[in-house]
């Protein structure tokens, strides 16, 4: 009887159909990875960070409980002191912005106050090691979501020392964030937009591990802007290198129509404002509001470029 070979390489593949075919599991085709897990992924096993991550609507929360603190007090290069000379300056006493899916409404009192130094000999910031993970967190945001279809209105960032009860919340558009890793020019504007809360406290922070005191719901995009206005407005007053002028209304009506035109909101009836010192409101109609938008998007404001020469 006359005998068949067949070439060893012939074999080899017959081998390896059959060990696929007989085995099920390599049949099948891996479920794609949601962004979210991606997301999770990657807090967990390359930042070591163990975080709560709820997808209300198009509002990304992203809840980080830490043991340590993230607010650190160290002593300045000054020793305590107080001044008996002051400065006249502009101060926001109250600041308030609502958004009732209709109206835009400030309620503010900024006035002129007497400041007199005082230096307690101690500054305030947050811990290095905070900042690296805040960092981290947005660049792993961006990493899961950037070439995705469908992409996140809105980012939430909530940091709570659970030790001490302490928390703060961060909010930002996503395409904010985005824009921020792609282009290197957009970092000043970026600062601008990013809405960091003042940290608060409360002792149903204490122990909170999962976010259970969070109300982890879809924002809207007339609340974003609301948060966004009031730290516009204080940073304008606090730390912008363009002081304030002394005309508040119009100083207010910049600020908001900046906002507004960032993102090309029409989502609003009118803006008013309100100073609670001298008890008058004043209306400004969308079609003002639009109308001095496409005029400063026309004549936009010029930059401030700091040279340091060695």
């Amino acid at each position: 009887m006359q005998r068949y070979f067949l070439p060893k390489s012939i074999i080899f593949l017959l081998a390896v159909f059959f060990a696929f075919a007989c085995n099920p599991s390599s049949n099948k085709t891996k479920a794609p990875v949601s962004p979210q897990e991606k997301l999770s992924g990657i807090l967990k096993d390359e930042l070591k960070l163990e975080m709560v991550i709820k997808q209300a609507g198009k509002t990304l929360w992203l809840y980080y409980p830490r043991e340590e603190s993230f607010i650190i007090l160290s002593a300045g290069d000054e020793e305590a002191s107080v001044s008996k000379e002051y400065k006249e300056s502009l101060s926001v006493n109250f600041l308030d912005t609502t958004f009732d899916g209709k109206t835009f409404k400030v309620d503010y009192d900024i006035g002129s106050v007497k400041a007199y130094e005082k230096n307690y000999g101690y500054t305030t910031g947050y811990q290095e090691s905070f900042r690296q993970e805040q960092q981290n967190i947005l660049s792993s945001v961006y990493r899961s979501f950037a070439d995705e279809k469908t992409k996140p209105d809105f980012v939430v960032l909530v940091v709570t020392d659970i030790t001490l009860g302490l928390e703060m919340t961060t909010y930002m558009a996503f395409n904010d964030l985005l824009r921020a890793f792609q282009d290197m020019s957009f970092g000043e504007e970026y600062t601008r937009r990013i809405v960091m809360e003042t940290p608060k406290g409360s002792k149903s922070f204490i122990g909170d591990k999962k976010g259970r005191h969070l109300d982890f719901r879809e924002l809207t995009w007339g609340e974003f802007l609301a948060k966004q206005i009031t730290y516009r407005v204080q940073y304008k007053y606090t730390r912008s290198a363009f002081r304030p002028g002394p005309d508040t209304e119009k100083e207010l009506l910049n600020i908001i129509i900046e906002a507004i035109s960032a993102y090309d909101y029409i989502g609003f009836s009118e803006v008013v404002l309100s100073d609670l010192a001298s008890k008058l409101s004043k209306s400004f109609p969308q079609q003002d509001i639009l109308k001095r938008s496409a005029d400063l998007k026309k004549n936009p404001p010029g930059r401030y470029i700091e040279l340091k020469f060695m």
